[in-house]
């Protein structure tokens, strides 16, 4: 959802220019985001706003890097820094008991590597890790623990460190 967003909203993976007349540039404008270059597509254009989508590959979460559209070489939109988050979008079932196999989409999230999905209750206080069977950038599969009755919040850390600025996905233990 790691993320990309140029005015606006953030936390999702898109990078979003407003303005006006961008349908005159439809087939020479490309976003330069940090180190890549993103041809955009008429798809992805409207008179007032251009949604660019870069390859998750491309960035590391938590960088910030610049982002601006072009056509050639010039510049024509402010360039501003913007970050890569990781973000979860859904988890399916949302509510469940101990032992309930849980999958989880996610935007950015890359390979596991020492990172880890967690409970936090509403309190917004550690309440246990996620087993997880399967990692990939799109949907983290795991089982839910031992957990007291109740609302949690689903985060991702790596090595202690939050890697999500915003609580939106919670699952019901019941």
């Amino acid at each position: 959802m790691v993320v990309l967003f140029s005015k606006g909203m953030r936390r999702r993976r898109i990078s979003f220019h407003e303005g006006k007349g961008f349908g005159t540039w439809k087939s020479s404008l490309t976003a330069h985001i940090g180190p890549g270059t993103i041809a955009t597509t008429a798809n992805w254009w409207w008179s007032d706003k251009v949604r660019v989508y870069p390859p998750p590959a491309l960035f590391a979460p938590n960088q910030l890097y610049d982002c601006a559209l072009y056509d050639g070489n010039k510049a024509i939109s402010r360039t501003v820094k913007e970050g890569w988050y990781i973000c979860l979008s859904a988890v399916q079932p949302s509510a469940g008991h101990a032992g309930t196999v849980l999958n989880v989409q996610c935007c950015n999230c890359q390979a596991q590597g020492t990172k880890k999905i967690s409970f936090y209750n509403v309190n917004y206080q550690f309440a246990a890790e996620m087993p997880v069977s399967t990692w990939t950038n799109g949907l983290i599969t795991g089982t839910v623990p031992n957990l007291p009755l109740g609302k949690d919040f689903l985060m991702i850390t790596d090595q202690g460190q939050m890697l999500m600025n915003y609580w939106n996905i919670q699952f019901e233990v019941n």
